[in-house]
């Protein structure tokens, strides 16, 4: 076999799975006692399923007893994603996630069973927890570049609270990488080359330094042109240039203690993600514009519900300001294990993380607005609009967590964490000054001369804080009340504080307002003359200093506030081993039922538009989970079923607001939601040579009551919010289902073919929440018209031959069937996401072992 990452797992739930490099022992990377080589080891021919062995719970275990819906994506299928190889991914891979690209990986977001949270704020958590190595991620964007080195990434749904660092409500996404090799010197390089000029390379270098220390580094370096024409320049967007590199050092100076240092570094400078219009419902943005979409618009198709004519084979757009975001980070941790009183063992994880993000933003989506000598109207005249701004995070946290022997009658884990998450944040948004409600007349009266039309260009920035504490203790423990039967039992208490400070300047000297650059009345406005706030000041650069260089500060009113929560989440279940239970001599697989809550802390809607409405705090996010499984793994069939409900209180969601008359997205507890399903997968080795998986995954997530945003006039809704019950949630599709083979054949002694093949089917999905008005003459977003993103389907397969263990030549195709589709709605009714994999495109990867 190829010398690669012998320690891969199989997933149970996705295809396109190396199932014949199936190891059959794995171990927590968080401990140095990873025995992860370079090399394939004592692979099982007979493609064995009943040895899978997880750390989903921080302890080994086969995934047959674990008592959680889960799925595991081994190395292989990370490696045969290839120019696809990071978590977006993993909407074809595991049916039940999906995945809202944003124009920057700060807003981008994973959903699990159809939840998740889509925000711009940087003062709200995800409902998905990201996982690296035992350290939480403070926000899921810092692992969207290219996954490399990877061991397994394990998927667990449903409330993840009494084991795992922080509580999320709806899942967790635990990524593990490989270890060092402590045995011998080993490594590899892969590059793969792809059309339109897309390659990966990376290579890695592991082996011990002496008996009791060894250590890896691995590099990789990817780029891309792109595969959308801005016609403006004519060059090619929505490519991406990548490079990064992990340093790992394991030490073990005794047989009851070892540890593990990890460095990770990497960079990505994306001119992604331009919104491409795609749907003919804004003419008059693109009347002189070769980009103008095509099609009919919004169709009405005789059920009441328009039907969005989405072009979904344009590539095409005409902007003169390129999106772009650029990334850098920097991650430290630490993994102390050692064993202690009574085969106990503690262990200790310490991390830092800083992370910064800026993002340049083409916000008006075309080449020719903002020249106009005429008022802004959005008829025939239309305005610019550019975004540009910076996120600086660093993140500390310290997990202690004390384990019980595993071959006690109760087994347990008790822990305590800490968290702590701090960011400063700037963003400018330049824009055409705009006066068609009077908003600048009184500046223009007192200005004789100055003028307020399209050309007439303004800009605003504004200056965040934002500071999270979490400090939990967790635990959860497993009693055998009877051979075959045990008792889960688990709890979490949380504290959670959030504090921000927002302060926002006018940066045009005489105080005019621009498109979006400034909340609608009665919030506060930019500049003191035009109300200010009745908030506390704070000073702020005005990029000048005085004589002696000392910066020049400006008190500027601020909005700020902060929120402290308490929580207490509990978990109960019950696993049986059917086989041990009934005194059968077979294995008749596990069943489980559990139920689980879930929390996220509370939140601010911290923005550039932030006004008044927004300083309350947002409520914490709760669910109530209840989950039957059953799990069967022999020798060469494995089959999870898996049925759920859950129910979640204080849904924080982004809203389309037109409460104010001003369409503006607004951070929310959106309401109550509910979803429920069923997932069923399956393996089946049907012998030395075929493997074949397949999964289905029926949702139903749903809107159960809608929290109608308030007019701050009025006090009151302008609606009831229940005309929105039963609506679907974003990004949670009713069906998802793939199928696949995995084929392997000797060709010598020496050599072999092998064949992978993927078909996924994604259903269709709403891409963002109901607007804040029914009034269709107010609300640019009626319900399920171009949001309701279309269903596709992808065929995917890769083909290769392998010589003498250490040599691979690997064909790719993507997408064969050539099916385009689009992936998220941005709003403005004409702009979404085409991905890369919305085209057939074909690739070649090699890769050498030693």
């Amino acid at each position: 076999m190829l010398k690669t990452l012998a320690v891969s797992s199989v997933s149970l739930l996705a295809l396109n799975l190396g199932v014949a490099s199936t190891a059959c022992a794995q171990v927590d990377t968080t401990s140095t006692q990873n025995e992860t080589v370079d090399k394939a080891e004592n692979v099982d021919t007979n493609r064995r399923l009943d040895s899978i062995v997880v750390t989903a719970q921080k302890t080994e275990q086969t995934l047959q007893e674990v008592p959680v819906a889960l799925s595991v994506i081994g190395a292989d299928a990370v490696n045969n994603a290839f120019a696809s190889s990071n978590l977006e991914s993993l909407t074809t891979l595991v049916p039940s996630v999906s995945f809202r690209k944003g124009s920057t990986n700060a807003n981008s977001a994973i959903t699990i069973r159809g939840i998740g949270t889509i925000s711009f704020s940087d003062a709200a958590e995800p409902s998905v927890a990201t996982v690296v190595d035992g350290v939480v991620l403070g926000r899921s964007g810092q692992a969207f570049g290219d996954l490399f080195d990877i061991e397994r990434i394990e998927v667990l749904r449903g409330p993840q609270g009494t084991l795992f660092g922080k509580n999320a409500s709806a899942g967790v996404v635990n990524i593990v990488t490989s270890g060092p090799n402590k045995d011998e010197l080993a490594g590899y390089v892969s590059a793969s080359y792809f059309q339109d000029q897309e390659y990966q390379v990376k290579a890695r270098l592991t082996g011990p330094i002496n008996d009791n220390v060894a250590a890896s580094l691995t590099l990789s370096k990817s780029g891309f042109d792109g595969y959308i024409r801005n016609l403006y320049n004519n060059q090619d967007v929505n490519g991406y240039d990548r490079f990064g590199g992990r340093f790992q050092l394991a030490f073990e100076p005794s047989d009851d203690f070892s540890g593990l240092f990890t460095y990770e570094h990497a960079e990505s400078d994306d001119d992604c993600c331009a919104d491409i219009p795609a749907l003919n419902a804004n003419a008059a943005r693109f009347a002189n514009s070769q980009a103008a979409p095509g099609g009919a618009g919004l169709v009405a198709n005789g059920s009441g519900r328009p039907v969005a004519d989405i072009q979904l084979d344009t590539r095409v757009i005409d902007q003169d300001f390129e999106t772009r975001t650029t990334n850098s980070f920097d991650a430290f941790s630490l993994t102390l294990n050692k064993d202690a009183f009574g085969g106990h063992t503690l262990t200790s994880i310490s991390s830092f993380r800083s992370w910064e993000n800026s993002e340049f933003r083409e916000g008006d989506f075309t080449s020719s607005e903002g020249y106009a000598d005429e008022p802004v109207n959005f008829g025939d005249v239309n305005f610019l609009l550019h975004d540009n701004g910076t996120r600086d995070n660093s993140q500390f946290s310290q997990e202690l967590r004390i384990q019980s022997p595993t071959d006690s009658p109760v087994n347990y884990q008790v822990g305590a964490y800490y968290f702590n998450l701090q960011i400063e944040s700037d963003f400018t948004r330049l824009a055409s000054c705009q006066n068609n409600g009077g908003q600048n007349q009184a500046i223009l009266d007192a200005n004789p001369g100055l003028t307020c039309n399209a050309n007439d260009l303004v800009s605003g920035t504004n200056f965040a804080n934002v500071e999270f504490d979490n400090l939990a203790l967790f635990g959860q423990a497993d009693y055998d009340i009877i051979p075959g039967l045990n008792v889960v039992l688990g709890g979490r208490y949380t504290q959670d504080d959030v504090s921000f400070i927002n302060s926002r300047i006018n940066n045009d000297p005489f105080g005019r307002q621009g498109v979006g650059v400034r909340p609608h009345l009665p919030n506060g406005q930019f500049n003191f003359a035009s109300g200010g706030y009745s908030n506390p000041a704070r000073d702020v650069p005005t990029g000048e200093t005085d004589n002696l260089g000392n910066p020049i500060l400006v008190d500027v009113p601020a909005f700020q506030g902060d929120a402290s929560e308490t929580n207490f989440s509990v978990k109960a279940g019950i696993n049986s081993d059917l086989g041990v239970l009934f005194r059968s001599d077979h294995n008749l697989g596990n069943a489980y039922f559990v139920y689980s809550q879930g929390y996220k802390g509370p939140a601010f809607n911290v923005f550039f538009n932030q006004g008044t409405n927004d300083t309350a705090p947002i409520g914490a996010e709760e669910s109530d989970h209840y989950e039957i499984g059953y799990k069967i793994a022999l020798s060469n069939v494995a089959l999870n079923l898996a049925v759920y409900n859950t129910d979640i209180t204080g849904f924080q969601a982004n809203a389309f607001d037109n409460s104010t008359g001003v369409t503006i997205t607004r951070l929310t507890n959106a309401g109550d939601v509910r979803t429920r399903g069923v997932e069923l997968d399956g393996s089946w080795a049907v012998n030395d040579y075929l493997t074949l998986n397949g999964s289905v995954a029926l949702n139903e997530a749903e809107i159960v009551r809608f929290n109608s945003p308030i007019n701050p006039t009025t006090g009151e809704p302008d609606f009831p919010g229940g005309i929105f019950s039963g609506q679907d949630l974003l990004f949670s599709p009713d069906l998802n289902y793939s199928f696949g083979a995995d084929f392997e054949m000797p060709l010598t002694a020496t050599s072999k073919f092998y064949l992978n093949t993927t078909f996924s089917h994604v259903d269709e999905q709403e891409s963002f929440l109901p607007g804040g008005n029914p009034d269709p003459t107010i609300n640019p977003y009626p319900i399920g018209a171009e949001g309701l993103l279309p269903d596709y389907n992808l065929l995917d397969m890769s083909f290769g031959v392998e010589f003498n263990d250490n040599y691979r030549v690997t064909f790719i195709a993507k997408n064969l069937l050539d099916e385009s589709f689009v992936t998220t709605n941005s709003g403005d009714t004409f702009r979404y996401q085409i991905p890369r994999e919305a085209d057939r495109y074909f690739g070649v990867n090699f890769r050498a072992a030693f």
